[in-house]
């Protein structure tokens, strides 16, 4: 039988007056089977609006698995990934309709993952990140939408980031509550041995390399350990951002 063992903290930082990520981390098993949703959500902070858009993102998301859950019964990963890319757009035309309603713009990254034991499907935009761990591995499975990635012109969907003297580092080019072509990366894997699923928004991966990540969490304990002890270090080196992180990985019983 699989299971899956967690850890996640989403924490204000020292510096932000508000907390503008939001994380979503659901399991269950049933029948034998086991599954689980994990997502986080940064709220663009040049923006107003960011939390609520944040919150829009990870509620739907959770209405969608609420509804499976409470049957114990999901789709299979094909049915599945149509119903989280359908429930993903309509999530990105809420943020839209709520940013017409304020007169306001608003927006969020959001990248999610769908997991049936140990196979998974990735969602994303924006520059959250999902990276996989193992051993002697180190792989970031997403791509930042952001204008130093993608070297785009300039455009209007973007936000500036706070005392950055790069002025375009965190421009975003996509991202759900765009007025411009909304779009979804799209992926899907199979975990292997121990490896591991780390999902964060950039105030928890910015300071550190993709190696550096991968040795603290393969190096540690647990997951939650592993978390908390990143979180300390963020903190003593500033935590000028909104930290946001959930790691997975499947365990497996007889």
């Amino acid at each position: 039988m699989t299971a899956f063992e967690t850890g996640y903290a989403n924490d204000i930082g020292r510096k932000r007056s508000e907390n503008q990520d939001r994380i979503l981390l659901k399991s269950m098993v049933s029948q034998d089977e086991a599954y689980a949703l994990i997502a986080v959500a940064d709220g663009m902070g040049g923006l107003s609006g960011g939390a609520e858009a944040a919150q829009i993102c990870v509620d739907s998301l959770a209405d969608l698995w609420s509804y499976f859950a409470l049957r114990k019964n999901f789709p299979d990963l094909a049915e599945m990934k149509q119903k989280l890319f359908d429930q993903a757009h309509l999530a990105n035309k809420a943020v839209r309709e709520a940013s017409k309603k304020q007169g306001n713009m608003m927006g969020s990254t959001c990248t999610f993952v769908f997991l049936h034991n140990n196979e998974y499907i990735v969602f994303h935009a924006g520059d959250t990140r999902l990276y996989l761990f193992g051993a002697n591995q180190a792989d970031t499975l997403t791509n930042d939408h952001s204008w130093v990635e993608e070297n785009e012109d300039e455009d209007e969907d973007y936000y500036p980031p706070e005392g950055d003297e790069k002025p375009h580092s965190n421009k975003l080019t996509n991202f759900f509550g765009t007025f411009r072509n909304f779009s979804l990366d799209m992926r899907k894997g199979t975990l292997k041995g121990n490896e591991i699923l780390v999902l964060c928004s950039d105030g928890f991966y910015k300071r550190f390399t993709r190696t550096q990540l991968a040795g603290m969490f393969t190096g540690a304990m647990n997951l939650q350990y592993a978390i908390n002890n990143i979180v300390a270090r963020i903190y003593k080196e500033g935590a000028d951002d909104n930290i946001s992180v959930i790691a997975l990985r499947c365990v497996h019983y007889k």
